[in-house]
């Protein structure tokens, strides 16, 4: 498999900018429009992927080609507070 010279990352992270370029990337960001919200009853767990998919298909649908690269990320936080 050849390494793509040119990849759309969907996210504004300077860290995940930092390690595609660091890679040798040609990056070219593109901030998704979309409401970050997700079905109340999905598995914290499922998140991110659900909310990237969403990314995902969002650049695709204006920018996409199927010879593109698009990376789309994202993490979810989780904290419990012990008595």
């Amino acid at each position: 498999m050849n390494k793509p010279t040119k990849i759309i990352l969907g996210s504004q992270s300077p860290r995940r900018y930092e390690i595609l370029a660091d890679a040798g990337f040609e990056i070219e960001v593109i901030k998704p429009k979309v409401e970050e919200r997700f079905p109340f009853d999905l598995a914290y767990s499922k998140v991110p992927e659900y909310l990237s998919k969403l990314k995902m298909h969002d650049i695709y649908s204006f920018v996409g080609d199927d010879s593109d690269y698009i990376i789309c990320a994202d993490t979810v936080v989780l904290f419990e507070k012990n008595s």
